[in-house]
């Protein structure tokens, strides 16, 4: 890396820090667990699996005593009299070692949620270092995991503790393994990938399909010898199953620890009624199912329509809505279809981004409950972001290239600023026609509590509160700029193909 680049790369790197910090949410006083818009535990996604982890901790057990199975409602399941998690454990599992440490410190939450923001922060690296795999320049790779990090709602679900960005970690890093050079540790550490997937989220299972597909591909050796036809395995790649089992002998140990059978998982149990639900959230008589009810019903087609809708346009959820810059990302697939050098790659993350198009569309709730953009597609965005270096690097000196770029950037900057900095708390449009205190099932949302003058910022709330004119609208319109000109200051940066 020449100094130009190692300077460009050191500027990324502390804007890029100065945000996440910019946008850890949190209140200053935090004594109880409060659970209104805008606060860490606004979600049940979140309060479930930390009520996990607080049970580890200090009960020495899987199963949630009374209290914290109210504080996790409507995400907790009960079998008998035993109330526990409906998700999996790879997100309480991640962060019971930041807990510890959030005990000492003295704010078990704020590190805890850490354990996120961390992956976050990888997950840009990711991006970058398979930019760069394909062929983009350092400035246009950085680009790649920047616009990613900060144009999408990524951003809003890096200060969560949530399943989304641990699974991106898990397929990007299988991503990079699959196309690297082949070897029996490589093939293990697939495997061990693999099982934390499944650990992380049963649906990644469908996701880490493909480059698993890719990888036992590159084991077979074929020679073409007129008119025969051999074919050679390399059995090294049995190998990837023993760390699959790894995950899989996790997983029994779990369930036996909850539901009393290893193949029983909480999702099949289903949720508890036992807990009137939170009066500041939604009702739960007409709450959207999370991705825990998702995984108990079937894959339906007859739904896929509405869902490719939902997930691909509409002003709820829609990808190119939430993240219109991801054009450029499925044009630049195809730029990197088209070389030679570069056309497995695209084809494996097509591949990728379709599966999880596929099989989110057929599911019951493409909405992903009350919810800030896709969410489920957090994984899809990340891949898709990957060859944006490339199409800017052949277009950069396109004058309406530019203008459209960099109108889709901010509009999407500007979306993922105002949900990270307020709530991810979002009804469904048919959730939201049915309460009686109408709330917005559009960003409409979080432009109401900004101009309330509410941020779910810590740095402003310990910080900038009452300090002169700077108000919550301030701030986030200061976060959004600064953001999108890190995006504007990479994008001069890449040089066009004609240099």
């Amino acid at each position: 890396m020449n100094k130009k680049n190692l300077i460009l790369s050191t500027q990324c790197a502390i804007v890029i820090g100065l945000l996440l910090a910019g946008s850890l949410r949190g209140w200053p006083d935090l004594t109880t667990q409060d659970m209104s818009p805008g606060s860490p535990f606004e979600s049940s996604n979140n309060n479930s699996r930390y009520a996990l982890v607080q049970a580890m901790v200090h009960d020495r057990t899987f199963i949630l005593d009374t209290e914290k199975a109210r504080f996790s409602s409507p995400d907790v399941s009960k079998l008998g009299d035993r109330y526990f998690s409906i998700f999996t454990p790879g997100v309480s599992f991640l962060g019971l070692p930041f807990y510890l440490a959030g005990r000492f410190l003295g704010n078990p939450q704020l590190v805890t949620y850490l354990s996120v923001t961390l992956l976050a922060l990888v997950n840009f690296f990711l991006v970058v270092l398979l930019a760069r795999r394909l062929g983009a320049t350092v400035p246009a790779s950085l680009l790649s995991g920047s616009l990613f990090l900060f144009g999408s709602n990524a951003l809003s679900y890096a200060t969560t503790f949530t399943q989304h960005h641990p699974s991106t970690t898990v397929i990007l890093l299988s991503l990079l393994i699959s196309g690297a050079r082949l070897s029996l540790w490589r093939d293990l550490l697939f495997g061990l990938l693999f099982g934390i997937g499944l650990l992380l989220d049963i649906p990644n299972v469908f996701f880490l399909a493909p480059p698993a597909v890719y990888l036992m591909y590159r084991h077979f050796e074929f020679n073409y010898r007129n008119p025969l036809l051999s074919v050679r395995f390399n059995p090294r790649f049995l190998v990837t199953f023993l760390g699959i089992a790894a995950g899989i002998l996790v997983l029994i140990w779990y369930n036996l620890g909850t539901t009393g059978s290893p193949f029983l998982l909480a999702q099949f149990v289903g949720t508890t009624d036992d807990f009137v639900f939170n009066p500041v959230g939604p009702d739960p008589t007409t709450l959207v199912q999370e991705e825990s009810q998702i995984v108990r019903l079937p894959l339906n087609t007859r739904k896929q329509l509405n869902g490719f809708y939902t997930l691909l346009v509409s002003n709820e959820r829609g990808w190119f809505y939430y993240s219109s810059f991801i054009v450029f990302g499925l044009w630049g697939l195809y730029e990197a279809y088209r070389r030679q050098q570069s056309r497995n790659s695209a084809l494996l993350y097509i591949s990728l981004i379709s599966v999880m198009l596929v099989i989110y569309s057929m599911f019951g709730d493409p909405w992903g409950g009350w919810s800030f953009g896709p969410r489920y597609l957090i994984p899809a965005t990340a891949v898709a972001c990957i060859p944006i270096g490339l199409i800017v690097t052949r277009f950069r000196k396109n004058l309406a290239f530019t203008i459209l770029f960099w109108a889709a950037a901010l509009w999407s900057i500007f979306l993922s600023s105002l949900g990270a900095l307020t709530t991810n708390l979002i009804p469904p449009k048919k959730e939201a026609s049915g309460l009686s205190v109408y709330i917005p099932y559009t960003p409409l949302r979080n432009i109401e509590m900004m101009n309330q003058g509410r941020t779910s910022s810590l740095f402003y709330n310990t910080f900038l509160v009452g300090i002169g004119t700077l108000d919550s609208r301030r701030y986030i319109s200061i976060y959004a700029f600064v953001a999108f000109s890190l995006i504007i200051l990479l994008y001069l940066s890449v040089k066009p193909l004609s240099e």
